[in-house]
Parts: structure tokens; sequence; C-alpha cells
């Protein structure tokens, strides 16, 4: 057993030593010369979906630089429970193109990093250098941001009611949206009651924060009884498109207009 142990142990020192001698480079927003020198090109645009935790799209762009014959990129976000999310990218005709987006408040956990190749690409051991990007900090200047978009300013966030009768002559429809908590986009609470008849609970993810005016309560399959439709969106063409929800007779309840009976 002690010869296996010495081998093993003598291979291990080799590839830590080979590691050591491997240089690795921290690329800062004012690093502009050693990045021209890497071929890097940074750039991101701010998207606010929740003004309170705005994303940041960021476009990386790697060429294989003088000396080296290939390279992998990898964006990766790591907090106190481990790896929350990863994305893996290889060069292609000696450049490497990344897109990825960030929320801000993961940007303290977040990394972008190469790996330099000459000769042979085998695995990540095999790297003859690497860089790192500070994420954070290029967020943080705007010498590296092409543009903004999304809502400009906060949503109330109190929900608001609709209502009108569900059926002519019949009780009210009453309709509550509510805002819950979300890393990400609107998400709301859709507290639906019929006197009675329904008292249901629906929750939709939205793109955009929604207002009173962007509840609609109409017969659309012309059975006598309120649909709900709530926006959603603007398409391609600038129109608007609609969440919704048909009222089932059978059940007395709503559903998806997707959803079979």
């Amino acid at each position: 057993m002690k010869p296996l142990l010495i081998a093993v142990a003598f291979a291990l020192s080799i590839t830590q030593s080979a590691l050591a001698a491997n240089p690795t480079w921290a690329f800062h927003p004012d690093d502009t010369e050693q990045m021209k020198k890497f071929g890097v090109t940074i750039s991101y645009r701010v998207i606010v979906n929740d003004p309170a935790n705005p994303e940041y799209a960021f476009t990386i762009t790697s060429n294989v630089p003088k000396g080296f014959h290939g390279l992998d990129a990898q964006f990766a976000i790591r907090n106190s429970k481990g790896l929350v999310a990863l994305q893996h990218w290889k060069d292609q005709s000696g450049k490497c193109v990344a897109d990825f987006a960030v929320g801000k408040q993961a940007l303290a956990n977040a990394s972008y990093s190469v790996q330099l190749y000459v000769g042979e690409r085998t695995n990540g051991f095999s790297a003859s250098g690497r860089y790192v990007i500070a994420l954070a900090e290029f967020a943080n200047d705007a010498r590296y941001c092409s543009g903004r978009m999304g809502v400009k300013k906060l949503p109330a966030t109190n929900g608001f009611r609709v209502t009108a009768p569900v059926s002519r002559g019949q009780t009210p429809l009453v309709v509550e949206i509510n805002p819950k908590k979300a890393i990400s986009n609107f998400l709301y609470d859709v507290h639906v009651t019929i006197v009675g008849r329904c008292d249901q609970h629906l929750e939709i993810r939205n793109g955009q924060p929604l207002t009173k005016g962007d509840v609609k309560l109409t017969d659309l399959n012309g059975d006598g009884f309120l649909d709900i439709m709530i926006k959603g969106g603007v398409d391609h063409r600038g129109q608007d498109w609609f969440k919704t929800f048909i009222f089932d007779k059978s059940k007395n309840k709503y559903r998806w207009i997707t959803e079979r009976k």
C-alpha cells in the first residue's frame, strides 16, 4: 500500500504545482488596456421589472488571446447554500460571446471566469491561465451600461379590487389583486369570490406591475357569466395580450382558458 500512497501523493503535488504556476488575472473597470490585450469587451443593460432589485443583462465577448489556443467561460452564482446557478460557454472560431442576467441582490455572489488553454484542452486542470471579472464593480460603472429598460418607478404595494355582477341579476363577482414578494418580475395573488358559488385563489407572475385598468371582466364565450382577463404585456404589434380565466359553471370556479374541463 505504501508505494501506491506515495504515487498518489506525488501526482497530487504535481497537479497542485501546475495549478499554482498558472497565472490568474482579475479585471476591474479601469483595466481597459489589460482587457484590450486579452480581447475582452464588456457591456450590460439594466432591466427594471422590480425597482428594488433590477437585473443586469451582461454581454461579455472573450477572444482567444495571443499565445493561447482556446478558452472556456463560466458564469456562476454561489451563496451559503452552495451553487445556485451555472452557465458554461466554449469558444467557437476563436471567440466566445456570453449573455446572462443577474439580479442586484445576487451580484455579490456572482462570478464570471475564463480558463485559457495552450495546446490540447482536456479538462480544467489543463488550463494554462485564467482571468476573472468583478461583475459587481462593472454593474456600478456607467461606462459599461448600454441602456436601461422597464418600469421607472415603484408600483403601489397595496392591492385593488374590481367587481361586477357575474351574470344578469346575479351576485357580484369580486376580483382582488394583491401583490406578493418576488425575486423578479411581479407576483400576484388573485382572490376571486362569488358569494355562495366561488371562493378561490389564483397566482400569476407578470412582467409589468398591474393597475385597476389592466383587469377586464367580460363574457368571452357567451355562457352568460363574466370571465376574467388580466393584462400580461404587449405583443409584437404593440397590442395588449391577456392572461385569461374562464368561469366553469359545472364546477363553480375559474380555470385558465387553456386548461381542459
